[in-house]
C-alpha cells in the first residue's frame, strides 16, 4: 500500500511522515495529483484503492461561492467509476450560521453524487484518519477480505458526453442522466489552466485517454520534447507503442493491447 499526498499538502505530508517510518506502515510520498488530494494505492501504483478529497469547512464554503465545488465534484465523479472510493472528507467545527449550508453540501455529495463522506475536527486528527485507515485497508486486503465496491482504475477520463443539471434545490447538485448537458468547460476553473505547461501538456493529454496513467504517459512522453513530435513519430512508426517497456518495482513489462489499441483509435 502506499499513500500519496498532493505536493500543495505541505503540513499534511509534514504530519505524516514526523514518525519514523516502518516497514509493516504503508509508504507514504508527495507529488503534484491532478485529481484529489491523497490517494491510497498499490505499490506499483496500478490500482486506486481510495481518492480523498480534503476540505476544511472554510474552503467548502469558498468553492461553493466560486464555483469550485462544481467543478471538483464533476471531475472526481466523472474520472472515477466507483464513487464509493472517492471520499470527501470535511475538516474542522462548523459555525451554527453555517451549518444549512455545509450540511446540504455533504448530503448533496453523498445522496445526490454517490461519494462517500467523512468528518474529522483537525489537521492533526486528518493525519490520524488517513494512517489509520490506509493501514486498515492494507491489512484486510492483505487478508484478502472482499470489498464493496472494486478498486478504481490506475487512470481514468471525463467522457464528453456526460450529463449532469444543476439543481435548484440543493447547491450544485447534478444529476446524471439529465436532459440538458452540463458542459465541462462550464466548471473548469482558469487556475487549472496555470498548472499546464509546455512540457506537461503531452502527459496531460494521453491521460485523457481511458486506460492510461501518469506513470504511463510519462514513459511514452519521455523521448519527446512536445506531443506534436510524438504523434509525428507514432505516424511514421506505428509499430512503436509496441516497443515501449514500463518498469515497475524493479519488473519489466510491456505496454497492454488495449492501452495500445486505445491510443491507435484516439489519436490516429
Amino acid at each position: 500500500m502506499k499513500i500519496i499526498v498532493d505536493e500543495r499538502e505541505a503540513s499534511l505530508y509534514a504530519l505524516l511522515t514526523q514518525q519514523p517510518h516502518n516497514d509493516k506502515k504503508p509508504k507514504i510520498e508527495k507529488r503534484v495529483l491532478p485529481l484529489g488530494d491523497i490517494l491510497f494505492t498499490s505499490d506499483d501504483e496500478s490500482i486506486t484503492h481510495q481518492v480523498i478529497e480534503r476540505k476544511s469547512v472554510a474552503d467548502l464554503l469558498a468553492s461553493v461561492k466560486d464555483g469550485r465545488y462544481a467543478e471538483q465534484s464533476y471531475r472526481l465523479g466523472n474520472c472515477f467509476p466507483n464513487r464509493h472510493n472517492i471520499l470527501y472528507l470535511i475538516e474542522g467545527s462548523v459555525r451554527d450560521h453555517d451549518k444549512k449550508l455545509v450540511f446540504a453540501c455533504m448530503a448533496s455529495l453523498n445522496y445526490f453524487k454517490g461519494f462517500s463522506i467523512t468528518r474529522t475536527v483537525s489537521l492533526a486528527e486528518t493525519a490520524q484518519y488517513i494512517e489509520i485507515t490506509a493501514d486498515k485497508i492494507a491489512r484486510e486486503l492483505e487478508k484478502g477480505t472482499s470489498v464493496s465496491a472494486a478498486p478504481l482504475p490506475a487512470s481514468a477520463t471525463v467522457s464528453a458526453d456526460t450529463t449532469v443539471t444543476p439543481s435548484d434545490n440543493v447547491p450544485n447538485v447534478e444529476v446524471q442522466q439529465a436532459t440538458s448537458t452540463f458542459d465541462y468547460c462550464s466548471v473548469v476553473k482558469v487556475a487549472k489552466k496555470a498548472n499546464i505547461t509546455r512540457d506537461n501538456i503531452g502527459q496531460l493529454m494521453l491521460m485523457q485517454i481511458p486506460g492510461i496513467s501518469s506513470t504511463i504517459s510519462g514513459e511514452i512522453m519521455r523521448p519527446f520534447a512536445t506531443f506534436a513530435a510524438f504523434i509525428d513519430h507514432l505516424r511514421a512508426e506505428p509499430a512503436y507503442l509496441d516497443t515501449i517497456v514500463l518498469e515497475s518495482s524493479g519488473k519489466k513489462r510491456k505496454l497492454g493491447s488495449n492501452i495500445i489499441a486505445a491510443i491507435r483509435d484516439y489519436l490516429l
